[in-house]
């Protein structure tokens, strides 16, 4: 799971400059305070992730979170303000989902299985994360950013299916 909210964020963070940078004349600065407000909403995210919801429920809301970001960003993909509410509802469904899955790893496996649990755990979030700009990268060498914003919706989209399918949530 946190490989696929990854996805979803690094993609959106490799999309925002390259779609607002050059088309509007913002500097590095200019970007950086306009993606601002995505780094907050991560954080405000992660310390009201707690035990909101059941596992099934949070899985959902997470990924259906990432799902709408790439939607509302793939819409108007030229627009500032669409593209940065996307990056920070897929910051908030990182910096949430980011908590609960480490916390999930910390109660369900003994001490001992922790550490590897946690090297498997990072190396899903940072494939994801490349996977994300990847499909950023490549996309819009070939086709538009509506097309491939839609096309990393897929990812979060998938993966909750993959977990629902595997049995892992709840009806």
């Amino acid at each position: 799971m946190g490989g696929v909210l990854f996805a979803a964020y690094f993609g959106l963070l490799v999309a925002t400059p390259l779609l607002l940078g050059a088309p509007h004349r913002w500097s590095p600065v200019h970007l950086g305070l306009v993606m601002l407000p995505a780094g907050c909403a991560g954080a405000l995210a992660s310390r009201l992730a707690g035990g909101v919801g059941s596992r099934g429920a949070r899985t959902t809301l997470l990924c259906a979170t990432s799902v709408v970001a790439l939607a509302v960003a793939a819409a108007w993909p030229s627009s500032p303000v669409p593209v940065v509410t996307g990056l920070a509802l897929a910051s908030a469904a990182l910096g949430w989902g980011h908590v609960v899955l480490v916390d999930g790893l910390a109660d369900e496996l003994a001490s001992s299985q922790r550490g590897i649990a946690m090297g498997l755990f990072n190396l899903a979030v940072f494939f994801g994360g490349g996977l994300g700009a990847a499909v950023v990268g490549l996309g819009l060498e070939r086709t538009t950013a509506t097309a491939t914003l839609a096309l990393l919706a897929c990812v979060p989209a998938l993966g909750w299916l993959a977990v629902r399918a595997r049995g892992a949530l709840p009806g």
